[in-house]
């Protein structure tokens, strides 16, 4: 861990995202973080399931553990488990397209990577792994960039705003059942990213009285009628936020609540926009997906602007997040629920 730490710095630096994996339950990680004040993740492998998919677990016999026991060392109590498995000390640099790109294996844990190895390693590696790929644009439609195998939609412009308030969506969406669903509380904080022309800013706003709504967008067109409608109605909690197609522009761990609606799947750049949503999100937020079923051919919408479970979970999980729950209450969209992970969860893609 000292190791790492001297370089963790210039791995950030780079677009890395540290994690250390440990087989010890996370009852005693904890302890292991406050020892040494360690900014990266620590999580808990305790099953070996990510090792056994990185292929480095091993059984240890009953020699060793004879040793172990010599030593003060109880695997059984460390792990909680009775796999009698240990990893294989290792490093994997991992790309953005979940393709590992280096890897460090030695059985002599006593021998490890030397830093300045691994930095150069992670440099070789950032340059060769591509975030997005491109091709033919699906006509009408498509934009031609893809993103771990997704095409990425062309966004919708200010002229469809009537089909956004259109009356009929409520009954088709059930905004009403999704809002249930989220039990704000009334000092929450909620982001409303893609909030286009506030169709759920303003059904947000009156369950937050103490708190308020951040209505992002990256056309100036679509904020500027949201406050055009805040004037009119006397609406004081909703605040207008001008994004980037790189930068929603939220500050660092200020939101409860991240609602996107039918609009993830048109980031441009949805690498860059969902990093910046998790630094915005507070360690204990939730970021709530919303999208049209891929799965269900009743969906009638075009299938780029439809996603997936899978994809839906590949890409919030490449991005750092944590699959909560998927709620099966909307007529045509999955409610997907992801958080920031906790210690003893895995939130990287693992190979397969």
């Amino acid at each position: 861990m000292g190791q790492l730490q001297k370089i963790e710095s210039q791995l950030v630096e780079l677009g890395y995202k540290i994690i250390a994996i440990s087989p010890d339950q996370p009852d005693k990680l904890r302890a292991t973080i406050r020892k040494h004040d360690l900014a990266y993740l620590l999580l808990s492998d305790s099953k070996m399931i990510a090792a056994r998919a990185f292929g480095i677990a091993f059984r240890v016999d009953a020699a060793t553990l004879d040793r172990y026991r010599g030593f003060g060392i109880d695997l059984q109590a460390a792990s909680g488990e009775k796999h009698q498995l240990l990893p294989v000390p290792s490093v994997f640099v991992v790309g953005t397209d979940a393709v590992i790109r280096f890897r460090y294996s030695n059985p002599d844990y006593t021998v490890r990577i030397e830093p300045d190895a691994l930095l150069e390693a992670a440099r070789a590696a950032a340059q060769r792994s591509p975030r997005y790929e491109y091709g033919t644009p699906t006509r009408g439609v498509g934009t031609g960039k893809y993103y771990l195998g997704r095409e990425i939609a062309d966004p919708v412009s200010p002229s469809t705003v009537d089909w956004m308030e259109r009356p009929a969506r409520a009954e088709e969406q059930r905004p009403d059942l999704l809002l249930q669903q989220l039990e704000l509380e009334p000092s929450a904080v909620v982001a409303d990213v893609g909030a286009g022309s506030g169709y759920f800013s303003f059904r947000l706003s009156p369950l937050v009285p103490q708190g308020k709504v951040l209505a992002v967008d990256v056309q100036q067109a679509m904020l500027d009628l949201i406050e055009a409608k805040k004037s009119e109605q006397g609406v004081t909690n909703i605040e207008t936020v001008l994004g980037t197609t790189v930068d929603p522009h939220l500050a660092d761990e200020s939101v409860d609540v991240i609602l996107l609606v039918d609009a993830y799947h048109e980031f441009s750049h949805p690498v860059e926009m969902m990093a910046g949503l998790v630094r915005a999100l507070k360690p204990d937020g939730v970021l709530v997906l919303v999208e049209y079923r891929a799965e269900d051919p009743e969906v009638r919408i075009h299938r780029l602007h439809k996603m997936s479970q899978e994809q839906a979970r590949r890409e919030m999980r490449a991005a750092g997040l944590v699959w909560r729950e998927t709620l099966d209450v909307l007529p045509q969209q999955h409610l997907m629920l992801f958080g920031k992970p906790e210690s003893g969860e895995l939130s990287s893609p693992l190979p397969r």
